[in-house]
């Protein structure tokens, strides 16, 4: 594939110049008669400026023909790289595959021992299930037979209770009847008691407050009396206070007459003595 591309590009460039030669020639044969015709070069420069211009065209055709074919070489590299990793890949896939495909038969080929085993396993159980529920079987059959000879035992003793139950009742209502009339005879005694002592209480209230009113009036006088007492104290306290009060300032008044000589224990003084302090 290289070489026939290498082969294509060869082409193209031969016929590149074939293309220039071709070129050239018209543009020689165009000045030939442009010189012949108007005895001047001045057509011949437009015809070259003309004629620069279709190269400078040209030749950007031609680069970008030669960029687009290094662009469609890389991208033929690039496809060529990519397909050689797809086959790459699915050559792994393929792989993969093959080793699921494996992990799968042998997954299956466990999963169908794994059936066997608990289907054995499930009949097993079912038998020691089915062994469990005789041996139950006949454990209630005997427990049945055991209830049904407790239940007469219980209907025996049951007929025996209600004939107790019966005379206990009998007797307790003739019991309960003498109590009820003794309990109407204490009732009746117990009123006539209450009776009294609402009477005596009575009495007692009366006498209470007559008792209270002369406490009260009893209350009263020693109150007041106890008032005149205290009230005669205070004034022999303050007549005392007063005395003792008296006797202190004349005792300090004799005392300022002694001290000072003031009054009737003035000193008194002879003649002598006058005269000289004179």
């Amino acid at each position: 594939m290289v070489f026939h591309n290498h082969t294509k590009w060869h082409e193209n460039r031969i016929s590149l110049c074939t293309i220039i030669v071709v070129y050239f020639e018209k543009l020689l044969t165009k000045s030939i008669l442009a010189l012949n015709d108007h005895k001047s070069i001045e057509p011949l420069k437009m015809m070259v400026e003309k004629e620069k211009e279709s190269k400078s065209q040209f030749i950007h055709v031609v680069r970008s023909e030669e960029e687009s074919r290094q662009r469609i070489k890389e991208l033929t590299q690039s496809i060529q790289n990519v397909r050689q990793e797809k086959l790459t890949e699915l050559a792994r896939r393929a792989e993969v595959i093959a080793y699921q495909k494996d992990q799968l038969q042998e997954a299956k080929a466990k999963a169908q021992l794994e059936i066997t085993y608990e289907k054995k396993k499930c009949e097993n159980h079912l038998e020691q299930i089915r062994e469990r529920c005789f041996i139950a079987e006949q454990e209630m059959r005997r427990e049945q037979d055991a209830l049904e000879n407790r239940s007469e035992d219980e209907m025996k003793c049951n007929s025996e209770t209600e004939n107790f139950l019966r005379v206990f009742i009998k007797d307790t209502g003739q019991k309960t009847e003498e109590w009820l009339e003794k309990y109407n005879q204490e009732t009746a005694l117990l009123q006539t008691q209450l009776d009294k002592l609402k009477a005596a209480r009575a009495t007692d209230l009366a006498t209470y407050q007559k008792i209270a009113a002369d406490f009260t009036q009893y209350e009263k006088v020693v109150r007041d009396d106890r008032a005149e007492k205290e009230r005669r104290r205070r004034q022999l306290e303050r007549e005392e206070q007063q005395m003792n009060a008296a006797v202190k300032i004349q005792s300090w008044w004799r005392g300022m007459l002694v001290r000072h000589a003031i009054g009737p224990h003035k000193k008194k003084k002879g003649k002598k003595g006058k005269k000289k302090k004179k």
